[in-house]
């Protein structure tokens, strides 16, 4: 999970990114940005869709680093590693726009 960050949330959903990702944040290529949608009061997680979908629809805030921490551990602490890695870590490697 050291290569994702917690990059909003909305009520009971959180959207994680590519760390790397952020760095082209308010750039032409946030266009190109994926997220991965978690709903953190039953931990269902969402196909990886493009970040500015979400943005569209919803007022998404911004999270702080120590938010993105204890989402992080809320995670690790209900989802298995499998899980974790295969629907969250790897997509989201997979779309590093570096």
């Amino acid at each position: 999970m050291d290569n994702v960050i917690v990059y909003s949330k909305l009520q009971n959903s959180i959207l994680l990114v590519n760390k790397k990702n952020t760095d082209f944040m308010g750039t032409n290529k946030s266009k190109e940005v994926t997220a991965v949608k978690i709903n953190t009061s039953n931990f269902e997680i969402a196909e990886p869709e493009l970040l500015q979908n979400y943005f569209k629809l919803n007022p998404w805030e911004i999270t702080t680093d120590s938010e993105d921490e204890n989402f992080k551990k809320l995670l690790m602490n209900n989802l298995p590693e499998e899980v974790i890695k295969n629907k969250i870590v790897n997509p989201l490697m997979s779309n590093s726009l570096d």
